[in-house]
């Protein structure tokens, strides 16, 4: 009977030694895989921070690089947009400042196929033009415009627009500028298409500039550029829901916004890079969509976990053993003088 209770006690020391080496193995292979699986998390998150920070930057600064490029040729062209809106307004006073009785494509003859005439009364409707696609359109939908017209048409002198796509049509790039007629009830608008447009309308193609930048930047799944109306820059097409509604979100506020997609590992960014100048009715600002993977971040610590989780179990097997071979040595001398004690008790 003393027997047994000297052998579990033997036993129980053995079993609390090596259990309290394998809880030691845990704890440190534990500490160990969560300190670096946080370390190399932030490391992770800080380079796509600072690589996001400077993609950001970097498209920035490519638009307003273009954009002033593009106001310098913008500025090249404005007497010749001059004279011909003066050619228009004589054309205004001869018909008794009747649009109906202007001859609006003998105008746009004498001036040059490239030309296109607009007639835009007092409510921000095209009522003649020489382009068909844009008879009727309402400046109204587009009511900061709508009031860069109207200010207009209440003032005197010549105002230059920028070079922008057309809203309707094939989407071409245009020169516009405007004169309010004399009796100040319509405006009078020239538009400027063609190969006098070439150099603008060639390095406005922003798709590949933005490709080179995001290429660095392993993060980026893709991107879309838009116009300060939402419309895509490439095609000229009104993107999809609810990307729509997040765009016009940022450029009424005019600011960035962000919409975390956790469900399928990505962040979408849209991007504002304000190019608006008081001066000029249109916006040339640009919204840059940009879509973020959280994927790779995601991978990368998954396979640290399993790295980790590999090493941990090797480490608790090696440490078993470990455990096991200390414990007998450390247990063998006093079961030998557990022994000796009950040979002499037994005489």
């Amino acid at each position: 009977m003393e027997q047994d209770q000297d052998t579990m006690i033997k036993r129980s020391f053995s079993f609390y030694l090596l259990c309290s080496m394998i809880v030691l193995v845990l704890c440190i292979v534990g500490f160990l895989t969560i300190n670096d699986y946080l370390y190399t998390k932030d490391n992770f998150e800080r380079e796509s921070h600072l690589l996001q920070v400077q993609t950001e930057q970097n498209i920035r600064g490519s638009f307003f690089y273009k954009d002033a490029t593009s106001r310098l040729f913008d500025n090249i062209l404005n007497e010749k947009m001059k004279a011909g809106l003066l050619t228009l307004v004589k054309e205004y006073e001869t018909a008794g400042g009747d649009p109906a009785r202007m001859n609006i494509s003998r105008v746009r003859q004498e001036l040059g196929p490239e030309y296109d005439v607009y007639i835009i009364d007092e409510y921000g409707i095209i009522i003649q033009t020489t382009y068909g696609p844009e008879l009727g359109m309402d400046f109204r939908s587009i009511p900061s415009f709508y009031q860069y017209l109207t200010k207009i048409r209440n003032q005197e002198g010549f105002f230059p627009d920028r070079i922008v796509r057309e809203f309707k049509g094939a989407g071409k790039f245009r020169k516009y500028a405007y004169m309010p007629t004399p009796d100040h009830r319509y405006i009078l608008e020239l538009g400027l298409q063609g190969e006098n447009l070439m150099p603008v309308s060639t390095a406005a193609d922003e798709q590949g500039t933005i490709a080179q930048i995001t290429s660095v930047n392993p993060y980026i799944e893709s991107f879309r550029v838009f116009n300060a109306v939402g419309r895509k820059t490439d095609d000229n097409t009104v993107p999809e829901e609810p990307a729509l509604t997040h765009i016009s979100t940022a450029i009424r506020t005019r600011s960035n916004i962000e919409i975390p997609d956790p469900e399928h590992a990505r962040i979408i960014r849209y991007i504002v890079v304000d190019l608006q100048k008081d001066q000029y009715g249109s916006d040339t600002s640009r919204i840059v969509e940009i879509t973020y993977s959280t994927r790779v971040i995601d991978d990368a610590l998954a396979r640290l976990v399993l790295f980790h989780l590999l090493v941990g179990i090797f480490a608790i097997l090696l440490g078993c053993l470990l455990a096991l071979f200390i414990s007998r040595r450390v247990t063998r001398p006093i079961q030998e003088i557990v022994s000796d004690a009950d040979s002499i008790a037994h005489g």
